[in-house]
């Protein structure tokens, strides 16, 4: 027959429970820390992402406009030609006649405007280089008007300053260039 005696069964005691709680809170405490900070900068990286993705498509409008400078005008092409603001006419949308494009940087709300229309937010600055033939910089800006007859290339550069959800601001900018394919 097999008895049972209870002063000889081993379980656990209560210090033992506390202690493997307080280790199991330690380890989610630790797991849900981690678990925010990397959902933080998932989050960062893609309103970053966003960001530049819009940035490219900006710039990559504003190069093809600049590239169709002058097709189609029937006078001098380029209007005003400033470090910040550029307005030029082209046929861009190819019905015949030119139309006026005006790019500025409204620098009360920080938005990049073309045609008075918001391309972009949070632009901190918007800047165009003029280029002649011999590829030197044409000075000083604004061009007069026999300058802006000899333009032959621009360059514009375009920073977009974000603020990311960690409360942190990151700066990000591209430039590029255009060559007046229009311009005699």
């Amino acid at each position: 027959m097999i008895s049972l005696h209870l002063q000889d069964t081993k379980g656990i005691t209560l210090v033992e429970v506390v202690v493997v709680l307080g280790l199991g809170v330690l380890l989610l405490t630790s797991l849900c820390t981690f678990i925010n900070a990397q959902s933080a900068c998932w989050e960062a990286q893609r309103v970053l992402s966003l960001t530049e993705r819009r940035l490219r498509v900006v710039v990559d409008i504003i190069s093809k406009d600049l590239k169709m400078l002058g097709y189609k005008s029937t006078t001098t092409p380029i209007t005003a030609a400033e470090e910040s603001r550029l307005i030029f006419e082209s046929d861009r949308d190819l019905d015949g006649t030119a139309e006026s494009i005006t790019y500025d940087l409204n620098s009360t709300n920080n938005r990049l405007l073309r045609n008075s229309l918001n391309l972009l937010d949070d632009v901190t600055s918007l800047s165009f280089t003029y280029y002649g033939k011999d590829n030197a910089a044409l000075t000083p800006l604004p061009l007069d008007a026999d300058n802006r007859t000899k333009v032959k290339r621009i360059e514009v550069s375009v920073a977009v300053r974000k603020t990311l959800p960690n409360n942190k601001t990151k700066t990000l900018s591209i430039t590029t260039g255009a060559r007046m394919r229009n311009m005699q």
